[in-house]
């Protein structure tokens, strides 16, 4: 465990079949999946979304997961494209929406589209994100 009482990676994945039926644990899967997006670990985002957490459940800014992967890409994009997109298809197959607006009245896509992230882009198109909306007030 960490210092704040949290398991960490090694010990989730390390005992991954122990923990599917601990409520106390589970109460947290939402928490594990965000950490997860933020450090670009695939395999604990994997992990957490088979455990049911939430793909649509970031809090971060009002935003989804999907904003925090294409900011992630945006400051990094040399050493982050392969795993954004890796967790972004993740979180895509597992029912994230590709139409969540964030606080800035953008969409991921819309993002992804305006700064020529277009592998992004296209991944959020073919997951249904609508090209023609425009959420802009």
């Amino acid at each position: 465990m960490d210092a704040f009482g949290r398991l960490t990676r090694d010990e989730i994945l390390g005992d991954f079949d122990a923990l599917r039926d601990e409520p106390g644990f589970l109460a947290f899967r939402n928490v594990y999946l965000e950490q997860a997006v933020q450090q670009g670990d695939l395999p604990l985002a994997k992990a957490m979304l088979e455990l049911g957490a939430d793909p649509n459940a970031s809090e971060v800014a009002d935003e989804g997961y999907l904003h925090d992967l294409y900011w992630q890409y945006r400051q990094r994009p040399s050493t982050s494209e392969h795993i954004v997109l890796s967790i972004a298809t993740l979180l895509l197959e597992a029912g994230a929406d590709p139409n969540r607006i964030g606080c800035n009245n953008y969409r991921a896509y819309d993002l992804a589209l305006q700064s020529g992230a277009s592998e992004l882009a296209s991944i959020l198109l073919l997951a249904g994100a609508h090209p023609a909306e425009r959420p802009f007030v």
